[in-house]
């Protein structure tokens, strides 16, 4: 008899456990009529003037220390040398963001920033040696080296 009792209450349970929820009823917000004793003023618009934002820089075209980033198309130009303590800016022409791994003398050196598009990647080369770099969205290659 025990077990046909605890077998109804846990039955129980889980039925209730299952039953459906009955919707809340909704409750209604008033906002209080102004009086009489209220004055209404009409409501002052004010109006911000905006200045248009300036249109987007053109990229710049490469220069001598400049690299630019052309997606699956690599790198142009493809091999620089540079003298030790030159900068080197990195320019992405390439439709998605994008991130450079730079190698010096086939070790691991540096990662650069996320490059959106448009957007530039500056680095400076204190010491010589020969510099591999890679894109990390295509896999393609170039190489500097720094005399």
């Amino acid at each position: 008899m025990k077990i046909i009792n605890a077998i109804g209450l846990v039955l129980l349970l889980v039925l209730s456990a299952c039953a459906k929820e009955q919707p809340s009823q909704p409750t209604q917000v008033t906002t209080p009529m102004p009086t009489a004793e209220e004055p209404q003023t009409p409501e002052q618009v004010v109006v911000e003037e905006t200045q248009a934002e300036a249109p987007a820089e053109e990229p710049k075209e490469a220069t001598a220390n400049e690299i630019q980033i052309l997606g699956k198309g690599g790198f142009e130009p493809g091999e620089l040398a540079i003298s030790a303590g030159s900068s080197v800016t990195w320019i992405n022409k390439d439709s998605k963001p994008l991130t450079l791994t730079v190698f010096k003398d086939s070790k691991f050196y540096q990662n650069s920033d996320v490059i959106n598009p448009n957007g530039m990647f500056e680095l400076a080369f204190s010491g010589k040696g020969n510099y591999e770099y890679w894109s990390t969205a295509y896999g393609v290659r170039a190489k500097i080296t720094v005399e």
